[in-house]
């Protein structure tokens, strides 16, 4: 049980920092996108920690569903990141990248739910390429 706390975070059942820096080590030549949500301090004010905590699960969950071969970390408040292999799993560095785009258009276009309150939330992403050693 300690494993698991030391390794995944408690809000929304995701790895966190900690494992994203453990499982980026054991790659070859790892791929990142970090993404974060635009402003979420002013909506954790407006409508309360619980909303953004529900709001920060419903992410999770929408990250979870995403593609096997990518995997999503919560490393921080309002961040969280997106792991893959490019040599593992065969993705190209674009491929990665309009996987990234794709998702975080598809977070924007997404309703989530807070008190009865259809929420859009806007993100800001930034991706970087491990080299092979």
């Amino acid at each position: 049980k300690l494993q698991y706390l030391l390794n995944y975070d408690a809000v929304t059942e995701l790895p966190n920092r900690i494992k994203l820096l453990e499982d980026t080590q054991k790659l070859r030549k790892p791929a990142i996108c970090v993404i974060d949500i635009s402003n979420f301090g002013h909506l954790n004010e407006l409508y309360g920690e619980n909303c953004g905590d529900s709001i920060l699960r419903q992410v999770a969950e929408e990250l979870k569903k995403l593609e096997p071969r990518v995997h999503p970390y919560r490393v921080y408040s309002d961040e969280f990141a997106l792991l893959c292999s490019l040599e593992k799993e065969k993705i190209s560095l674009k491929e990665f990248l309009d996987y990234c785009s794709e998702t975080i258009s598809f977070l924007e276009d997404k309703a989530f739910k807070c008190n009865d309150f259809d929420i859009f939330l806007n993100f800001t992403a930034g991706i970087a390429e491990g080299e092979e050693e």
